[in-house]
């Protein structure tokens, strides 16, 4: 195999410039990772990002919920409706673009631990462990938080579990492959021509 970057992040100009390539896990190393992998970020761009996600979230929650309203005393069908937008706003726009729309204002995204977009598993997984890791009702985002500031990749439960990262896009511009996703990349192609 050539020196040649097959990194479909980078052009072949900036493969050429060493001066180009960005630190691995946003300038900072944390023990017990290996210095090439890949580390989210627990920059204050996700907690803004959290905030802003959040607030869209609650926005669509009771829109959801208060359209469905009447005067019963207990009323399942708005709770539902409320609680699917919520979690939905989450589910669709990481599955469908990869990130959600105050996580692409910030410059960040949610990838699995090799740098690939995420199947539709490892976001279910994320969406679902928001109940428990971001309730209002259980401490609100602080075991989240604290898995984020705890963990030597700066994932909450859901990535643990997920095997997912939120990165700033900036880590996955100029990252190499290693000879192994070049291999499963290039194989990739006549896997799917067979099919």
């Amino acid at each position: 195999m050539s020196g040649e970057s097959l990194n479909p992040y980078e052009s072949p100009l900036a493969a050429a410039d060493p001066a180009n390539e960005l630190p691995r896990g946003g300038g900072h190393k944390r023990s017990g990772t290996a210095s090439d992998e890949l580390v989210g970020t627990a920059s204050s761009y996700r907690f803004f990002a959290a905030i802003l996600d959040n607030a869209a979230a609650t926005f669509l929650f009771f829109v959801a919920a208060m359209s469905l309203a009447t005067d019963a005393p207990v009323q399942w069908l708005p709770a539902i409706a409320g609680i699917g937008s919520y979690l939905g706003y989450y589910f669709l726009t990481e599955w469908l673009i990869g990130a959600t729309p105050a996580k692409l204002l910030m410059g960040l995204c949610v990838r699995q631990l090799s740098g690939r977009r995420c199947t539709v598993g490892q976001i279910g997984i994320r969406t679902l462990l928001r109940i428990v890791e971001v309730n209002p009702l259980i401490c609100g985002v602080l075991p989240a938080a604290v898995a984020v500031y705890c963990t030597a990749r700066r994932q909450r439960l859901g990535d643990w579990l997920a095997g997912t990262l939120v990165v700033r896009k900036a880590q996955l511009r100029y990252r190499p492959l290693t000879e192994e996703q070049a291999e499963e990349a290039e194989s990739e192609p006549a896997q799917t021509a067979g099919e």
